[in-house]
């Protein structure tokens, strides 16, 4: 679906802004203390990431041609979140592993990430609501999505 008009753009990014966080500031607090236990953010930094790890999330799903607000469980987007978190912390906070060349670090990162979010965007399908095997154009955009350890 290709939004040409403003009107239509707003509506789709307003809804896409009810796409639930997949990681809390509580999230990222546990996360830094658990791993650089000598560091400690502001609250309001920890909002921070979060905030961006959830629109770095929306956006490629955007990207993809998911609109956000349809697919409202945030459980198989968490380990990419904590990939994208772990990222920014990097950038914009400065911590790292020990031992780790920082470089290396962030390719990583950005390769698991890439990886991670690809596989669960590539498992969306649509969701046939009405169970007569194909999805009808007049039918919601719902999704679902498989999920496999």
């Amino acid at each position: 679906m290709r939004l040409s008009s403003p009107t239509a753009r707003t509506r789709h990014e307003k809804r896409a802004s009810c796409f639930l966080s997949p990681l809390s500031s509580q999230d990222i607090r546990r996360l830094v203390t658990t791993r650089w236990p000598a560091d400690v953010l502001l609250e309001q930094q920890y909002r921070e990431v979060a905030e961006t790890v959830h629109s770095e999330i929306r956006d490629e799903l955007l990207a993809a041609g998911i609109y956000a607000e349809a697919y409202i469980d945030p459980g198989p987007f968490r380990p990419a979140a904590r990939v994208i978190a772990r990222r920014i912390l990097a950038i914009e906070h400065g911590l790292y592993p020990a031992n780790r060349d920082p470089e290396e670090y962030l390719d990583s990162l950005n390769r698991e990430r890439s990886q991670m979010i690809g596989r669960v965007i590539a498992s969306i399908q649509p969701r046939d609501t009405n169970d007569d095997g194909a999805v009808d154009v007049d039918e919601d955009a719902l999704l679902a999505v498989r999920r496999s350890r």
